[in-house]
């Protein structure tokens, strides 16, 4: 099944209703659509492509999650897929790939999958909702989060990677990398040590930042700003300064012994 429109004429629909479909793929390029309902539907693959004149508030939800079973939601082809807001509930022993993804929010939950990936994406909310269960790895690599929530039991087979992950809310951060450290931790292969010690470090870095930003928020959120907390913001902010001076940049929280060579050289 393929819906596509010209380059110079895109197609343009507000609604996509599949109702008893069982699809193998669904191609859906240079569209614009506010909404996908499925009732009840298994899909192996859907895509949509990007345009310029995309509105902000579109969407791609699912009416009645408990209608929709999803084996495999994948980005097929190297695209841009932009998605407003995105509720995912996967039957069992499903993968989910969505590479490049553009989103608003993503909540996962309630799922028993296999994988999960959103390699190179732009999120701006992701939640790891309760009872998620991944058999084998989650993979986040390259990717921009906002914020996020982890909620837990949240249960992971295999690793969980943030390599050159930019996560905004160093809360959610340190949640997300010390979840990853944990992991690579527990983990026996050899090659997981650098992956390790670099989520380590990456915790470490986002601890720092927000301890600054709590004792920040509660020096402001109070009626009189009082000279007490202003003193113990001051505290931690120069505490933080002298952290990164002497534990962040010379020996990278103790992970690089070869930055401490190159300093002492």
């Amino acid at each position: 099944m393929i819906i596509r429109g010209r380059e110079d004429k895109p197609l343009k629909f507000k609604d996509l209703l599949i109702y008893n479909a069982n699809i193998q793929e669904l191609y859906i390029t240079n569209s614009q659509f506010h909404g996908i309902y499925s009732i009840p539907l298994t899909v192996y693959g859907i895509l949509s492509k990007k345009t310029n004149d995309l509105v902000e508030d579109s969407n791609v939800s699912i009416v009645d999650p408990n209608l929709f079973k999803i084996e495999e939601l994948q980005t097929l082809l190297d695209s841009n897929c932009y998605v407003g807001k995105l509720y995912i509930i996967l039957c069992e022993g499903s993968t989910l790939w969505l590479n490049g993804l553009k989103s608003l929010t993503i909540v996962l939950s309630e799922s028993n999958v296999t994988d999960i990936w959103f390699n190179s994406s732009m999120i701006t909310e992701l939640v790891l909702g309760k009872n998620l269960s991944v058999s084998n790895d989650i993979n986040l690599k390259f990717s921009a989060i906002k914020t996020g929530k982890l909620i837990p039991p949240i249960k992971i087979g295999g690793m969980l990677y943030l390599n050159y992950t930019n996560i905004h809310s160093n809360r959610f951060a340190v949640e997300m990398f010390n979840l990853a450290k944990r992991l690579f931790r527990e983990s026996s292969r050899p090659e997981d040590l650098d992956n390790l010690e670099y989520h380590f470090y990456r915790e470490m870095v986002a601890r720092r930042k927000w301890k600054v930003e709590l004792a920040k928020e509660d020096w402001k959120i109070t009626n009189k700003k009082s000279f007490k907390k202003l003193l113990r913001f001051l505290l931690v902010k120069f505490g933080g300064i002298l952290e990164w001076i002497f534990l962040d940049v010379p020996i990278k929280y103790g992970t690089s012994w070869k930055r401490l060579l190159s300093i002492w050289f």
